[in-house]
């Protein structure tokens, strides 16, 4: 109920009209115009609200899928790093970051698409910074001025390597075997490269 004496506002106005105020703050209740509050209750877990969802409005949509909301592309974690060995890729366009650790490499961010089995565009951004792909665009683009349109016919390489996890130096196999003659412990790394072989 409005605070007697002063003007209501059009929330209160409206929300006492339907029966929506709080009793004990006096404030607007907002509901939903479309699950009951007892609908809301029987959530009890992600595969219920799923349902709930689907069977009020026919399907759940995926919002990165949808032009108005996300553009479809999927940030690359190292498992998708590891399916883009070898597959064709095409690297529409790449901006270069400041590291984030003081480093002198830049990070890349790449906008990637690979085609799908079915001719699909598989839509991929690229994170990459250090001594592999962003090394590599770095180079291109400081000689091309180009930060796009760049065919790579056999998409990633993996580079497999030892680091001190002290130090993150890294080891040659020289170094790994004295280290394991020692005892002492090494730890396993990779790097991405474009694969620029025909």
């Amino acid at each position: 109920m409005p605070t007697p004496g002063k003007k209501p506002t059009t929330e209160e106005i409206v929300a006492e009209s339907l029966n929506m105020l709080d009793t004990d703050t006096g404030k607007a209740v907002v509901l939903s115009t479309t699950f009951t509050k007892e609908e809301y209750g029987m959530i009890d877990s992600f595969d219920a609200a799923m349902d709930l969802a689907t069977r009020t409005f026919g399907d759940v949509v995926a919002a990165h899928e949808q032009p108005l909301l996300g553009d479809g592309f999927r940030v690359a974690d190292e498992d998708d790093k590891l399916m883009l060995i070898g597959v064709p890729l095409l690297l529409l366009d790449w901006s270069f970051k400041d590291s984030d650790y003081g480093q002198d490499q830049d990070w890349v961010l790449i906008h990637a698409v690979q085609r799908g089995s079915n001719g699909e565009a598989l839509k991929w951004v690229i994170s990459d910074g250090g001594t592999g792909i962003a090394h590599d665009l770095q180079e291109f683009t400081n000689k091309t001025g180009r930060t796009g349109g760049l065919a790579v016919k056999r998409g990633l390489r993996k580079s497999d390597y030892f680091i001190d996890p002290d130090t993150k130096k890294t080891l040659t196999k020289a170094q790994v075997r004295e280290y394991m003659v020692a005892g002492k412990k090494t730890a396993p790394a990779a790097t991405f490269y474009l694969d620029t072989s025909a």
